[in-house]
């Protein structure tokens, strides 16, 4: 974000039970977040937006252009993909997920916590300890009911209807979103501009500054592509 601020207009705000946003009684859902991004625009009386996203948060992204092309002038979309469920194993994990949701949501809630913090802390050990203070602030039912939801997630029939100059960012060491599925998706996007970077799917949290500077030269390329003449 610091990155990002002198040269643009950032706007952030947290998707549904992660940090400080929405806590809700019904399923996690990305078009449920879809709704929340219209939102927050609304509430600023923000017209328009160049829609940026990490990995699910680069789902949303899509979503968004899908569904409001008129406020989304350009999308910024890193270590994603149209689909995330192909193979037999990844069906697997995300139905691991999906229920590991369900057994969460029924343990009390100082259980649930406990729980969450166990697994939290083991999983956050190798990055910097601001990590884990924002995990441990989400909603664990809603973490996992959004690692499962992305394993619905499918763009294939629709990315190449999305007309907003698009830069992508290919994670090439990726070991959770393929590198090739990722390249995948800027094929299907008409004049998407390609950027790469040899990183695992953990670059936003393992190298932060790595990550805001190729983040800040694919919002530049697409704000200039936005200054440009209308392709056709």
């Amino acid at each position: 974000l610091s990155t990002l601020n002198p040269a643009h207009r950032t706007i952030m705000f947290d998707l549904h039970g992660h940090g400080s946003g929405v806590r809700a009684s019904t399923p996690f859902r990305l078009e449920h977040c879809v709704t929340d991004a219209l939102g927050v625009l609304d509430a600023l009386e923000v017209e328009r937006v160049t829609a940026v996203g990490f990995s699910l948060g680069a789902s949303v992204a899509q979503l968004l252009g899908r569904r409001a092309p008129h406020r989304t002038a350009g999308l910024v979309l890193a270590a994603s993909s149209t689909v995330f469920s192909e193979r037999r194993r990844e069906r697997a994990q995300f139905a691991v997920l999906r229920h590991g949701a369900r057994g969460m949501r029924r343990l009390p809630d100082r259980t649930r916590r406990r729980v969450f913090e166990r697994i939290a802390t083991r999983e956050c050990r190798r990055y910097p300890e601001w990590v884990l203070e924002t995990v441990l602030e989400a909603d664990p039912v809603a973490l996992l009911e959004a690692g499962a939801e992305i394993g619905t997630f499918d763009s294939t029939t629709w990315a190449e209807h999305l007309r907003q100059p698009t830069a992508v960012i290919v994670t090439e060491r990726d070991t959770i979103v393929p590198p090739d599925r990722q390249r995948a998706l800027a094929d299907r996007i008409a004049h998407s501009v390609v950027f790469t970077v040899e990183s695992d799917h953990d670059l936003p949290v393992r190298d932060t500054d790595r990550f805001g500077r190729i983040l800040l030269d694919a919002a530049d390329t697409v704000t200039s592509q936005l200054r440009q003449p209308a392709l056709r």
